[in-house]
């Protein structure tokens, strides 16, 4: 390989990780773990999970939105709202 040829790649890789992996592993730290609110219906405490892949697409993006893949209150309220994703979306990161 040329100086030049490696050069590209190493420019190649370097731009990956801070556009891609960077942002890939911080979305997916912030996200994966199972959350409890207050449903916005009844005031009782739910456990919601976000969906994930939509989560980190959206933060490539540059723009995460949330969707719930999974919520305690489910199948029987399956299609809410999910207003309780504001409540998600404030709370701290661990």
């Amino acid at each position: 390989m040329t100086k030049l040829s490696i050069a590209v790649v190493g420019v190649a890789a370097l731009w990956l990780a801070v556009f891609l992996v960077i942002p890939v592993l911080s979305a997916w730290r912030r996200w994966r773990r199972t959350r409890i609110v207050t449903c916005p219906e009844n005031k009782q405490p739910a456990a919601v999970d976000v969906d994930l892949q939509y989560a980190i697409v959206g933060s490539i993006a540059g723009r995460p939105e949330l969707r719930l893949r999974d919520c305690s209150r489910w199948p029987e309220r399956r299609g809410c709202g999910q207003v309780c994703l504001s409540q998600v979306a404030e709370l701290p990161e661990s």
